[in-house]
């Protein structure tokens, strides 16, 4: 037999295993067989422990295989669990921004009205109180804000609609936002002027992170004291600097400048201020547009905050330049007021002071206005009163104010009046969701006197 394995016993008595080979062989006329056996005790011994190693692989690989299924429902436990803990937080804060914002709303809006003595005439004292209540409902605000931006970006919900733009466009509403503060401050701000600087970016988030940066400069700088903006185009990047002669930042400082609710020790009012939020979302939204942040300072000598953002499509006017001080405002020509005393309001709003609060600012600008407290009664004034727009609170008992606008756009009498959405939410979405729904205008409490005023002579344009 040819490759036949059996065990041979040596002439010592050990027994040790062996494979025989035959071979015919031919000599002449006579045949022959050779046969050969070979050793093969140490390949068997090889196969044996092959075959256990084998098993043993095979055994860690299934118990591997049971810890890494246990191992991923753990991970998939896990997160579930982060997402629901991501739903809870984006409930809280949503709730929260509506609990907040709803007195808010109150406290900002009639402290506006008593501080411009709309309902009566007031003396120094009661005007300075006023707008003592109108400063602090400011700050608390703030406050909101930023925690909600902050969440945002941490969750990655913060949407950026970039847009090439000058730089220049967006610095008058920046400075006018600083204007009190600079002007508090007794500080100057100088932009010396050149060529301009175009950037992609996000033109709201662009204002945010240059009002930050010049609040900031205007807090730690002190009377008498200037403050420069300053650009350059480099490369595909367009860097811009807020320096300031202020009270500088110390080295071991400089490290943690931007992180949450890090304060900068004293402004020079001697106390702290702020939330300490604002730095850590500016650097948030510059890296979310692709740039970077950075501070240079020196205690006693000054700060330099620089960051960069993308450069605009079209070629930078210039390598080095400074920020014009007026090229291009970028205002549209201001809509015709419609203000008439015969245009008729209906506010849909289920708190009394809010409500209060749209009437005196609506009757004060020569509206006819009409109230109701919910979404059921909302619909019963329209039919009563043929509204020529609509002012309806998101957030009402009986019906919401989505429920009231299907039931409006439904009925053919009133599918044309301009319908304007209110809420205290200020959520990632809720504009495009409103705006989506078939509102003609969305408008964030607490509620902006002028910002109102102007929606509805939109509305009514339209």
């Amino acid at each position: 037999r040819s490759g036949c394995q059996t065990k041979h016993r040596l002439k010592d008595g050990r027994i040790i295993d062996v494979e025989i080979r035959s071979h015919t062989l031919q000599f002449g006329r006579r045949k022959a067989v050779l046969v050969v056996a070979q050793d093969i005790t140490e390949s068997k011994r090889a196969e044996e422990k092959i075959r256990t190693l084998n098993a043993e692989l095979e055994q860690r690989v299934a118990e591997r295989t049971v810890q890494l299924a246990a191992a991923n429902q753990e991970l998939e436990l896990r997160n579930q669990e982060l997402e629901r803990i991501s739903q809870l937080k984006s409930q809280f804060l949503a709730s929260m921004s509506h609990e907040l914002r709803t007195p808010l709303n109150a406290i900002c809006g009639f402290s506006k009205l008593l501080a411009d003595q709309t309902a009566g005439s007031l003396n120094e004292k009661q005007r300075r109180y006023a707008e003592h209540v109108q400063t602090g409902g400011k700050h608390l605000l703030q406050l909101i804000n930023d925690i909600l931006d902050l969440s945002k970006i941490e969750a990655g919900q913060l949407e950026l609609h970039q847009e090439d733009f000058f730089v220049a466009e967006a610095l008058p509403e920046v400075l006018s936002l600083t204007k009190p503060l600079v002007m508090a401050q007794k500080v100057t701000v100088e932009i010396p002027a050149a060529t301009g600087l175009r950037v992609h970016a996000d033109r709201v988030r662009f204002k945010q992170i240059l009002y930050n940066l010049l609040s900031n400069a205007a807090k730690f700088t002190p009377a008498g004291g200037e403050i420069w903006i300053e650009g350059a185009g480099e490369g595909r990047f367009v860097r811009l600097s807020v320096r300031d002669t202020g009270i500088g930042i110390p080295p071991e400082e400089q490290a943690t400048i931007f992180n949450d609710f890090h304060q900068v020790g004293t402004t020079t009012k001697g106390v702290k201020e702020g939330t300490g939020l604002g730095l850590a979302i500016t650097k948030r939204l510059v890296e979310q547009h692709g740039g970077k942040i950075w501070v240079e300072s020196e205690p006693g000598k000054g700060s330099q905050f620089s960051f960069t953002l993308p450069g605009g499509s079209l070629p930078q006017a210039s390598r080095r330049n400074v920020i014009p001080a007026a090229v291009g405002s970028g205002k549209q020509d201001a809509l015709p007021s419609l203000r008439v005393s015969m245009k008729k309001i209906l506010i849909a709003e289920d708190n009394p002071a809010n409500r209060e609060l749209l009437l005196e600012i609506l009757s004060g600008q020569g509206y006819d206005v009409v109230e109701a407290c919910d979404g059921g009664e909302a619909l019963r004034m329209m039919e009563q009163t043929a509204p020529d727009v609509v002012l309806l609170d998101l957030q009402m008992p009986v019906l919401d104010g989505f429920a009231v606008l299907r039931k409006i756009r439904q009925d053919a009498r009133f599918a044309a009046v301009p319908v304007m959405a209110l809420t205290a939410y200020a959520m990632l979405g809720d504009r495009e969701k409103t705006l989506d729904a078939g509102f003609n205008a969305y408008l964030s409490k607490p509620i902006d006197a002028a910002k109102l005023r102007t929606q509805i002579d939109r509305l009514l344009c339209r």
